[in-house]
């Protein structure tokens, strides 16, 4: 497989960047060491679209950056800055902006709970390892992490936290990158305990007609897990007519412990497509769209269908 030998910032796959850190150091509650593998070896379909929280998170970074200014009383320069480690080229790391001789790192989080007090450095470990690879990577020694936090009863909570540069931590956390980049991406060798996710694997690169072999384990996993699925549901749809029977003919139960059941009848509106496509063809046709996707299918064989 071709690496490239210098850091692109248009193309991901040619450096680890600090947004990678805590995944390699499988310490990323969103990402496994197999994912980062897997996108840097040049094995996966570029992603359409951004998630909920990426998306979220780039919407707002622009108003969160003028609250951190507001807050801070000096401007921020350089955003969106595009820095590669002065002794590892495939270690970079982009910078949401840069005030005096401070980083600043721009968060959103739906979860206040794991945010400490405003001006500390109690943030989430995953985004401390972003923060110190940023630091190393830039050679800075102060970094800003202003985040705004989706807070019930008051709407949104706005915090700056403040986070030094931790030597030993930085050291540990850019060499760490290093030797992934090395031993997994520039020798492409899957890394240990090797778990991409799901929504990863589902991105890997496919060729059209293509049948490779693979070990009958892998296929007697899937099968034991899907009967361990079936039963669990036929168990879960058991119970939940034993709840209904219960119910009697209420609509909401309390228990003695404090649980809470209902039954309640729901209303929505939808689209008749069929009807529309029946009663007006033409203009029905003008917002009729195709879209390709993948059904993964196993069909037992003779040998490990039954075990």
């Amino acid at each position: 497989m071709k690496v490239t030998t210098a850091a692109n910032p248009a193309d991901r796959t040619t450096f680890i960047g600090a947004s990678d850190t805590a995944a390699v150091l499988g310490m990323s509650p969103w990402r496994s060491p197999g994912d980062v593998y897997l996108e840097k070896s040049g094995r996966l379909e570029p992603r359409d679209t951004g998630n909920v929280a990426t998306t979220r998170g780039n919407l707002l970074e622009p108003a969160v950056l003028a609250w951190a200014e507001a807050e801070l009383g000096t401007p921020i320069t350089n955003r969106q800055r595009f820095v590669t480690c002065p002794d590892h080229p495939h270690i970079a790391a982009t910078l949401d902006g840069i005030t005096g001789d401070a980083l600043v790192e721009v968060k959103t989080s739906a979860k206040p709970s794991e945010w400490g007090d405003a001006g500390t450095d109690e943030i989430p470990d995953h985004y401390k390892l972003q923060v110190q690879h940023q630091l190393r990577v830039a050679g800075a020694q102060l970094a800003y992490v202003p985040v705004l936090l989706a807070a019930s009863g008051i709407g949104f909570d706005f915090r700056m936290y403040r986070v030094e540069r931790d030597d030993e931590l930085a050291e540990y956390v850019v060499a760490e990158a290093a030797r992934f980049w090395r031993e997994h991406v520039q020798a492409d060798v899957a890394p240990d305990n090797f778990e991409p996710s799901l929504d990863v694997a589902k991105r890997m690169r496919r060729e059209p007609g293509k049948t490779v072999e693979m070990p009958d384990l892998a296929v007697a996993a899937y099968l034991q897990a899907q009967r361990r699925v079936k039963s669990a549901n036929a168990d879960l749809d058991r119970i939940k007519a034993e709840l209904l029977v219960a119910l009697d003919d209420g609509e909401a139960a309390d228990t003695p412990a404090g649980h809470r059941v209902t039954y309640m009848e729901q209303t929505r509106k939808s689209l008749d497509a069929k009807a529309i496509e029946r009663d007006h063809p033409e203009p029905a046709a003008r917002y009729r769209r195709q879209s390709a996707y993948r059904v993964l299918r196993v069909k037992a064989g003779k040998d490990i269908g039954d075990e």
